[in-house]
């Protein structure tokens, strides 16, 4: 069978793989769906579904950081960066029971599906988050995600954009140190934590909130391509340009 392996760094090659064989206690199973990912491949199978399961993993993340964050019924969250985690944050808390929720992007097209997605959304270019936050919802957000990455701008962005006494989640991996300005987190009593991955718990409810329509995860495919041009169209598109305006991109087999 064919098989998309990774043979480097940011490189992938498509090659001839010998069929697993079955184990006791093993089960085999079809590949519908590979969602690219910058450091996993998500894994959906079944016949219905197909584009949700393959989200499921992603999805996970964001409702693990969403936990992690504190997220309730009426907060108010800030989200730095509406890449595919950061755009997943808006789903998950709203489905933790969010109020509002305020995101700070640049990519036109990744701004366009925050709004669609129920966000206010605001261009750190013209208007600064924080701000925005104090002057149409009071004190600051009560939880605020860092998912940029982008280092000591965006990071100072979400832990300015919360209240005295909230939660500041860093989601993204960033490049380097990031330097930051510790008697603020200390004089505001804000707290900085980090977030990663998810447990098997926060898989196991994000299945449960799909299947039944508290999360749906659907609207953060942008495309869906083969397998002969997971390569082309896949992995070296993301690594392009178009890293910044995709946000999920399925494999079909």
């Amino acid at each position: 069978m064919r098989a998309l392996k990774i043979v480097g760094p940011s490189k992938a090659e498509i090659q001839e793989v010998a069929e697993p064989e079955i184990g006791t206690g093993q089960v085999k199973v079809t590949v519908e769906r590979a969602g690219i990912c910058g450091s996993v491949t998500e894994i959906g199978s079944g016949t219905e579904g197909i584009a949700v399961g393959a989200l499921v993993e992603s999805t996970a993340v964001a409702w693990h950081a969403a936990k992690v964050g504190g997220v309730r019924k009426g907060s108010i969250v800030a989200i730095v960066g509406a890449g595919p985690v950061g755009l997943a944050l808006i789903l998950t808390s709203r489905a933790l029971g969010a109020e509002k929720i305020v995101v700070s992007e640049l990519s036109e097209s990744r701004k366009e599906l925050a709004a669609q997605l129920g966000a206010d959304v605001v261009d750190p270019r013209e208007t600064d988050l924080a701000a925005y936050i104090r002057d149409t919802y009071g004190d600051g957000a009560d939880v605020s995600f860092e998912a940029s990455g982008a280092g000591a701008v965006t990071l100072k962005a979400a832990v300015a954009a919360v209240r005295n006494g909230g939660t500041i989640v860093m989601v993204a991996s960033s490049h380097g140190e990031v330097p930051i300005d510790l008697n603020t987190i200390m004089n505001s009593q804000k707290r900085l934590v980090g977030t990663l991955a998810y447990t098997n718990e926060d898989f196991a409810e994000v299945i449960t909130a799909i299947a039944d329509g508290t999360l749906d995860p659907s609207p953060l495919v942008s495309s869906t391509i083969s397998l002969d041009d997971a390569i082309e169209k896949g992995l070296n598109h993301l690594l392009g340009e178009s890293r910044n305006s995709e946000v999920k991109i399925l494999v079909r087999p």
